[in-house]
């Protein structure tokens, strides 16, 4: 027992000197600890929680003594509580490796003295550490395990925050289908128990995924509702992270000066508040509007400012958008090497935090460095693999899905408004019902009696008729049942053997038009290629100038555009029968140029492809789209795509 005494209190003036807060002399700290039960455990802990956030070395020193007080009165629920403090303010000093080993004693001592509401926050706490480290998939497990907690101790609040959490992991994991169908899960939660500050959480979160799919009028929308929610409670740091996404989307409409503006009234708001991550992303995304205004130098500047802080954060998931961007910059002014450094390190960080979206925007960056620098293998290597990672990210199967869970939520919600205005009509209609169904009850049954009093009278005298007449009809029936099944199974395998020769013949041609594609758009490349290669030394004055000015004209002489338009649009027609002739007999004006864009947009190519396939540059390419939708009479919001789709 003696032996015990004396190291608690060893153990607790050492916690206290390690995590001593600057100012605090040790002295007044090892009298304390003699008399260690004069601490309020509970004032230590308040205070830790209270000061976590921005005095994060001070909160942990204050957890520390709450761990002494707890320990000495031998109190484990105490004891766990005061450890999970501890872990809290190591992950406020973005030490997550050492937060996750207290909040493991923490959840150790809770799951034994089974206090299932406790237990449940530990694993909330481990998944945030988790998710700090870029280990989402470990973050999920996490939250699954405190979820059925969460339902067990009727703590709806707590349910919302950690179905919101699995879904932002997922979010980070580019799995955007899942990560919409928790949020909305989360979202209904917060709605229904009328959790404000969550709910606008959830909405900015379903706004950021709209942003992140290209759906910006959407994203807007969510923002703004957002916005909304948080300045009914005077949300300052929310306030601030909604003018921030909505510049995010004003940025990626190219309507630069809204964009700033949300921006500039966004980092006013963090500065006041001393909130520096916030501040590097509001710096980091005013560097990159004027990026997109070709103000490079400025551009650099706060990008180099916004990274700066998110290096001394370790910020990395931060680090990988600056990175991304520094480098385009570096590009764009031919800094080759610069640019090629910054992406390497953009894409590292992408394969360790598991940012697929971003990693294949990498790919894409260092394609085109690539091919700036003259590496033409590397270039074309780096761009197959953009294309594939893209593709599987972005399908059009995964959008339809997050279509139509957004789709299910917002009609769902419209049924529940339904459902209350549905129930006062019922009630005011209730009691006319019941007169005019007990009136009508009476009639009916005195004509019911009456039918019957008849049937029974005339079904004794053709009893026995109609025995004889049931028997000879079940026979027929039974031979008829027999011809029948036989008939439709001959029909139904007929009907199969023709639809799988159908499908064959579809795939046939599918494969052949996406071969012909493949084909065109390669030598087209190949031949661009081949052009900047040439047209950088035709001024040479050796000689070598004019044999590449005749080699350029053969290459253009031999570009063979109608016949390779003639191969693709065989294929095509085949596969799609009358698309041409249906647009040109409803729009007379369309040139041969445009049918071949609605052709391209037809089987899903991008501006870069279909740039490739006409010759031409993407932005020639945006704006014949332009031209094209006000010849086909379309609205600005109305989707070129989705319109010929039903072509």
């Amino acid at each position: 027992m003696m032996k015990n005494t004396l190291i608690i209190p060893a153990i607790l003036i050492l916690n206290i000197l390690l995590c001593l807060p600057r100012g605090v002399s040790a002295q007044p700290v090892s009298k304390s600890t003699k008399n260690q039960q004069s601490y309020d455990f509970q004032t230590l802990l308040g205070l830790s929680k209270s000061i976590r956030k921005k005095y994060p070395d001070s909160a942990l020193f204050y957890a520390n003594l709450a761990l002494g007080s707890a320990q000495l009165k031998d109190d484990q629920l105490s004891v766990s509580d005061a450890y999970n403090a501890i872990g809290r303010a190591y992950n406020s000093l973005d030490n997550c490796d050492t937060a996750l080993i207290f909040f493991r004693y923490s959840l150790e001592i809770r799951t034994k003295l089974r206090d299932k509401e406790k237990m449940a926050l530990s694993y909330k706490n481990l998944a945030l550490c988790f998710r700090k480290l870029g280990k989402h998939n470990e973050a999920i497990s996490q939250l699954e395990l405190a979820l059925p907690l969460d339902r067990e101790t009727g703590n709806r609040n707590q349910e919302a925050v950690n179905l919101g959490n699995i879904g932002y992991s997922y979010f980070n994991l580019s799995e955007y289908d899942k990560a919409i169908e928790y949020y909305h899960m989360a979202l209904n939660i917060t709605e229904e128990i009328n959790d404000i500050k969550n709910t606008a959480l959830m909405l900015t979160r379903l706004g950021s995924l709209n942003h992140r799919i290209g759906n910006y009028d959407k994203a807007l929308e969510y923002y703004l509702k957002a916005l909304g929610q948080r300045r009914k409670t005077d949300y300052k740091r929310g306030i601030a992270s909604s003018l921030h996404n909505i510049g995010n989307v004003y940025l990626k409409q190219e309507e630069y000066d809204k964009a700033l503006g949300n921006y500039a009234e966004a980092l006013k708001i963090n500065e006041k508040l001393g909130n520096e991550p916030w501040i590097s992303y509001n710096l980091g995304n005013i560097g990159i509007v004027y990026f997109h205004l070709k103000q490079y130098d400025k551009s650099l500047g706060f990008l180099e400012r916004s990274l700066a802080i998110k290096k001394k954060r370790n910020d990395r998931r931060g680090m990988l958008f600056s990175y991304a961007y520094i480098g385009q910059v570096y590009e764009l002014t031919e800094k080759y090497s610069l640019a090629l450094e910054n992406f390497i390190k953009c894409t590292d960080l992408s394969r360790e935090l598991g940012a697929k979206d971003q990693l294949a925007a990498c790919y894409d960056d260092l394609s085109r460095t690539y091919a700036g620098m003259g590496d033409f293998e590397k270039a074309l290597d780096y761009y197959r693999k953009y294309f594939a990672l893209s593709d599987s990210i972005f399908g059009e199967e995964k959008l339809t899905i997050i279509n139509e869970i957004q789709t299910k939520y917002e009609s769902e919600k419209k049924e529940k408004e339904n459902i209350l205005l549905r129930k006062d009509a019922e009630i005011r209609k209730s009691v006319q019902t019941g007169l005019i169904i007990f009136g009508s009850a009476l009639l009916i049954l005195s004509v019911l009696l009456y039918i019957l009093f008849r049937i029974a009278r005339k079904s004794l005298r053709k009893n026995k008729i109609m025995h004889q007449q049931e028997t000879r009809l079940n026979e027929m029936e039974i031979r008829n049942k027999e011809m029948e099944t036989q008939r439709l199974e001959e029909l139904v395998f007929a009907e199969q053997e023709i639809n799988r020769l159908q499908k064959e013949k579809l795939e046939i041609k599918n494969r052949e038009l996406s071969a012909t594609t493949l084909q065109i758009l390669n030598k087209n490349q190949t031949l661009s290629e081949i052009r900047e290669l040439l047209g950088s030394t035709k001024s040479s004055g050796d000689g070598k100038g004019e044999k590449c000015m005749m080699i350029l004209s053969k290459i253009e002489g031999s570009n063979q555009m109608d016949r390779d338009w003639g191969n693709f649009k065989k294929h095509f027609e085949e596969v799609h029968p009358r698309f041409f002739s249906k647009l040109s007999d409803k729009f007379l004006n369309l040139t041969k140029n445009d049918l071949k864009i609605c052709a391209y947009i037809k089987i899903n190519l991008n501006n870069k492809e279909i740039a490739r396939m006409l010759n031409v540059t993407p932005d020639t390419v945006k704006k014949n789209k332009q031209r094209l939708k006000k010849k086909l009479e379309l609205d600005r919001e109305n989707d070129l795509g989705g319109f010929l789709e039903n072509i």
